[in-house]
């Protein structure tokens, strides 16, 4: 499941988007909440995730991709929520 909730609401899967600034060494995250659905309405830009996910076998390991955040989240997307704070895996 994911992460974080809205509204007392928890979705199926949350994916993260570490970005980092090589001069400030400042993190940005996106996340992306993930939903279940029968609808076959499936990107091939998640196929190209998963692919590059499923080589990260270990805690440190990175990888560098080019993906196309609007194909993944499928639609265009006016509302979102900010914090600051820190991550959530180690060293947190």
């Amino acid at each position: 499941g994911a992460e974080h909730q809205i509204d007392g609401n928890r979705f199926a899967g949350e994916a993260h988007f570490v970005h980092k600034n090589k001069d400030t060494q400042q993190l940005a995250v996106l996340a992306i909440f993930l939903t279940v659905s029968d609808i076959g309405n499936e990107s091939n830009e998640w196929d190209e995730y998963a692919n590059i996910a499923s080589q990260l076998t270990k805690t440190d390991d990175k990888t560098k991709c080019v993906l196309n955040l609007s194909r993944l989240m499928q639609m265009k997307h006016t509302e979102f929520y900010r914090y600051e704070g820190s991550l959530t895996s180690p060293p947190c």
